[in-house]
């Protein structure tokens, strides 16, 4: 899998069997590895996309939605 790390502003790639995937408690899927580079233990984390979202359809705008402001409005 590949990772890129900020730390050292590469992309490194971490054989699948390093790789530790876990469930965040918002549901999202994560990856995590740590790898070793000039002596060092480099931290890697990414997030994955969901295995049940569903795939963007053609011709959707994705605009968001409005919500009112919360709070007196000021005068």
């Amino acid at each position: 899998m590949e990772f890129y790390s900020v730390q050292l502003r590469e992309k490194i790639e971490v054989p699948d069997n390093d790789v530790a995937i876990t469930v965040a408690e918002n549901g999202r899927r994560q990856a995590r590895a740590t790898v070793q580079r000039d002596g060092k233990a480099i931290k890697l984390f990414k997030f994955l996309p969901n295995a049940d979202a569903a795939p963007a359809t053609a011709g959707t705008t994705g605009a968001k939605a409005t919500t009112k402001p919360k709070g007196k409005a000021k005068t």
